[in-house]
């Protein structure tokens, strides 16, 4: 029986200064690392048959970092694009503070939490979804079956994700927040194959 762990990358240099990052490519920062370690140390026992990641660096460096604390560490590591977080379009590299104070903090909560509301120029948690759930459904679930997988994602990719397997509506998904490097353990019997 199959474990599907999800996490979301450790916090980034961005992430420590409330900067939108979307698809632009920033490192972890000190901080970061530290969160990568220690979700590391607690799946350490957990024998992964692949690792998934997005293609941005901040969500493929936990996953190395987190994996040399494994016990079965020479697991192969996939990077996908569909995997990466939300395009914030016009809004990346941009101070979520800053933001608020031109836009409205209501504005700016929308473009970030609504399920259908996309920033200009850039995707809604519904738009992530429709990229990351036939990912899932092709190359994850199916291998649930009979390994444990690790996903480390990103904070609306998460939400996709946690909206389609916990079949949450959305108003519930537009609450969820997720920490970084905070490992979901969701088991097997959670799908129906």
């Amino acid at each position: 029986m199959g474990q599907l762990v999800l996490l979301r990358h450790g916090e980034s240099v961005w992430n420590a200064k409330g900067v939108l990052s979307g698809w632009v490519d920033i490192p972890l920062s000190a901080k970061g690392i530290e969160q990568a370690k220690r979700a590391g140390e607690s799946l350490a026992n957990i024998a992964f048959g692949t690792v998934y990641t997005s293609c941005l660096w901040r969500s493929i460096s936990t996953a190395a970092i987190l994996m040399a604390y494994n016990q079965h560490p020479h697991v192969p590591i996939e990077t996908h694009i569909e995997l990466n977080e939300r395009y914030y379009g016009r809004l990346q590299s941009y101070n979520i503070a800053q933001l608020e104070h031109t836009y409205s903090k209501v504005q700016v909560h929308q473009w970030r939490k609504a399920y259908d509301v996309s920033p200009p120029q850039g995707e809604s948690l519904k738009t992530t979804a429709q990229r990351i759930i036939p990912f899932f459904e092709a190359h994850i679930k199916p291998r649930l079956q009979h390994e444990n997988l690790l996903m480390v994602l990103h904070g609306t990719c998460m939400r996709a994700l946690l909206m389609h397997i916990n079949k949450l509506d959305e108003e519930e998904v537009s609450a969820l927040d997720i920490p970084n490097a905070k490992p979901i353990v969701i088991m097997r019997q959670a799908f129906l194959f």
